[in-house]
């Protein structure tokens, strides 16, 4: 089993459609659909139930996506502790960034820090929990990433310093297509939910911040599961079912009516936007970049 081949199948899982797969992977949807194809007949069986929408890993395969996830970490930090360390350009600084923030918010930090032409940026795009990993590892110098949970605990006094770079909020939305049968479910008082997977962040944050209020007034249908803030928003868009995703991503699709945030009916979540950097061991440039970050925005703020 290849690094590659575990990374494609997670992107299915992750996306739940071989057009958003390939896309993330870099790769045009026939390319990527012929790799998928190869990876089934070399390991003799099919991986994926192509009927469903959104696409759905068969159950053999759902079973083994936690183990995936940790092999296919595992095997990256693997993969970038062998690298030549004389490879990176002395004047490069390097971010992990939770995947919707590498959309959103990290274009406008790269920015200052480029503007000038001294710095070269390496921004690499993971689930929160890999980017937390790839920080205390030394992978990157920076993790960009959402914060919500109160009983969040990996920003330890003793090996972080955080920084507070502003806010989003997680929001339930529909697409505008779909007012008729969302109108139709609430009266009903059930549901069609799209949520995240519960060892990601954002499914546990879907979990604590939302559900009890839901389910004390709904039933609730799991109708699909992702774990891509922005594939919940394409699913959403096809009217799939209720997603809740950041606003930062949803928001020029409800500029242009596309979808409609409906948090005057449903709850939704303050979440934080945090740079974080360890301690110590960080490089002269690190530093620059972590202290002119912190006073852009002391400034704007």
């Amino acid at each position: 089993m290849r690094l590659e081949w575990i990374e494609d199948i997670l992107s299915v899982i992750d996306t739940g459609s071989f057009t958003l797969a390939a896309q993330k992977r870099f790769l045009t949807q026939s390319a990527f659909t012929r790799r998928i194809h190869t990876i089934e007949q070399a390991m003799g069986t099919a991986l994926f139930d192509r009927t469903s929408r959104p696409v759905q890993p068969l159950a053999h395969v759902k079973e083994q996506e936690g183990e995936m996830r940790n092999v296919a970490l595992r095997l990256q930090v693997l993969k970038n502790t062998l690298a030549d360390p004389y490879e990176a350009p002395a004047s490069r600084v390097s971010f992990a960034c939770q995947h919707t923030i590498a959309t959103t918010i990290s274009p406008k930090l790269i920015r200052q820090l480029t503007r000038e032409g001294h710095v070269n940026v390496r921004v690499r795009s993971s689930d929160r929990e890999a980017c937390l990993m790839m920080l205390l590892t030394a992978e990157v110098d920076f993790a960009l990433l959402f914060e919500a949970l109160e009983n969040t605990r990996e920003h330890e006094s003793q090996v972080f310093l955080e920084e507070r770079l502003g806010s989003d909020w997680m929001i339930p939305v529909i697409g505008a297509n779909f007012q008729d049968e969302f109108a139709e479910a609430m009266q009903r008082q059930v549901l069609p939910i799209i949520t995240y997977p519960q060892d990601l962040y954002l499914g546990q944050l879907f979990d604590l911040a939302f559900m009890s209020n839901l389910t004390e007034r709904y039933q609730l249908k799991r109708v699909a599961e992702t774990g891509l803030a922005l594939a919940a928003l394409h699913y959403v868009l096809e009217g799939i079912g209720i997603g809740w995703v950041p606003r930062s991503i949803a928001l020029r699709d409800i500029e242009q009516g596309n979808i409609l945030d409906i948090s005057d009916t449903l709850p939704s979540k303050e979440v934080h936007v945090k740079l974080v950097r360890r301690r110590n061991d960080m490089s002269e440039l690190a530093e620059q970049a972590w202290q002119k970050l912190a006073d852009e925005y002391r400034t704007t703020h």
